[in-house]
């Protein structure tokens, strides 16, 4: 059967027959005919027919604004398949088609929220996916669907995901609990509903430099860390296929580099030593400052310390360091503990023995001490933090114990829960040098008392 034709001015309806005979070619776009006539240079002239065969005029933005419902659905066409559906409840782009020798449709989105010049270039989009073979509609449906699944990957979904499947499992509960509040602060109220796919490195950078300009560099520095964790976590699981974070390099200012304030001097170390065994706070205060220095832990390990990991029997203390990162395993360190260390433990152990931490809060036995109780306890001894901090009893026992007690780096190294490799680049495991370390840390104790007693 022949397609229906709009003849051209002067042509002949009988010439239909003679433009077969030479195999006239006619558009594969609905809506377009072309004229028959003995001129054939003329076939290439469109004329726009709407549905009912009848030419038409392109649509206006005067002519669209002008189309009124009267009480009953209406379409009127701009050409190449577009037209305009005019219903009671607004107006509506629509395509006409054909696909495989189907008639189909193709919807553009409502009036004026589509403009008549966004509706003819989508109808060019469509025309385009269809000379290469594709059906826009099935071509609409599949990005509709890629849409919805990357909203099911937001940024903050799989960082939260990454939070419960990986960085809890590999650092201690404050560390991860601080590492997420950060994300919520800082990543979450900005990109946090964007697809992890679609995220760039300039959003990334944008909430960085938030931070970064109100004096949080450090911090800035962190965070990047963790949305590279997380970016890394989402390339493993599918979700996309770079780590934005990497192009980031040097984009942020450095932060000045801060060392926690240390006595490491013995003869400075003798006076500290002597002040901290006249302090005069609370026994659970006192206990703490006096087994700091023995011990030297972070301040966080040794606030958290639990009366369910010290072995006094085995004379050890066993915890999870809390500066593991994320791809260290979570291995038990342990403190061989000294005499004195055992002394002050057992004083304490009647006291918040009901606690199941060993330095409990003032106010409630459920919470461990304050973290910045030590710190007060040495400024009220006339020790400014400037001079000296809890942290720093890491440092002055890493001095005095090299370069006064003569042990080599590794074994103290080790002590501080640093990672410590063999000459094969393998790290040691937990009870590596424990014999000599227990020595160590009995030989530490033994000349704390020396200092204090000077």
């Amino acid at each position: 059967m022949f397609p229906k034709w709009s003849t051209s001015k002067g042509c002949e309806k009988s010439m239909l027959a003679k433009a077969v005979q030479i195999n006239l070619y006619y558009s594969r776009d609905p809506g377009v005919s072309y004229g028959v006539c003995d001129d054939y240079t003329k076939f290439d002239t469109p004329i726009w027919r709407n549905s009912m065969g009848r030419s038409t005029e392109e649509l206006t933005q005067a002519k669209i604004k002008a189309l009124k419902w009267e009480g009953k659905d209406f379409k009127k066409a701009d050409g190449k398949g577009l037209f305009i559906l005019v219903k009671e409840s607004g107006k509506f782009w629509r395509m006409k088609y054909i696909f495989n020798k189907k008639e189909k449709l193709l919807s553009f989105g409502p009036y004026p929220e589509v403009t008549l010049a966004e509706a003819r270039e989508k109808r060019d989009e469509a025309k385009k996916l269809i000379r290469n073979g594709i059906d826009p509609s099935e071509h609409k449906k599949i990005a509709v669907k890629a849409k919805i699944e990357a909203y099911k990957n937001t940024f903050e979904l799989v960082a939260r995901e990454w939070w419960n499947e990986e960085h809890v499992k590999k650092v201690v509960p404050n560390h991860a609990n601080k590492n997420l509040r950060r994300l919520e602060q800082n990543i979450f109220p900005y990109i946090g509903n964007k697809p992890i796919a679609e995220v760039g490195s300039n959003d990334i950078l944008n909430c960085l430099k938030r931070v970064a300009d109100i004096g949080h560099i450090e911090t800035a520095h962190r965070i990047k860390g963790i949305c590279s964790s997380v970016f890394c976590y989402a390339i493993a699981t599918e979700r996309t296929k770079f780590d934005v974070t990497a192009a980031l390099k040097g984009r942020l200012p450095f932060p000045k580099v801060k060392h926690h304030a240390a006595i490491v001097k013995p003869e400075e170390f003798s006076g500290l030593m002597k002040m901290i065994h006249i302090y005069k706070g609370t026994k659970v205060t006192t206990a703490a400052l006096k087994f700091s220095p023995l011990v030297f832990v972070r301040p966080w390990e040794l606030r958290h310390a639990l009366w369910e990991q010290i072995d006094f029997e085995a004379r050890t203390w066993e915890f999870i360091p809390c500066k593991l990162k994320d791809s260290a395993p979570k291995e038990l360190h342990i403190v061989p503990l000294s005499n004195q260390a055992i002394d002050i433990l057992k004083d304490l152990y009647p006291i918040t023995s009901k606690s199941i931490y060993i330095f409990p809060s003032i106010r409630t036995t459920h919470r461990p001490m304050s973290s910045n109780t030590i710190n007060a306890a040495l400024e009220s001894l006339g020790i400014p933090n400037e001079q000296m901090t809890a942290h720093g009893f890491r440092a002055s026992a890493r001095t005095m114990l090299e370069e006064v007690l003569n042990y080599e780096p590794k074994y103290i190294e080790k002590q501080l829960a640093h990672t410590v490799r063999d000459h094969n680049g393998t790290a040691y495991n937990r009870t590596a040098f424990i014999d000599i370390r227990r020595k160590m840390m009995q030989h530490w104790a033994d000349y704390l008392d020396e200092l204090r007693n000077k």
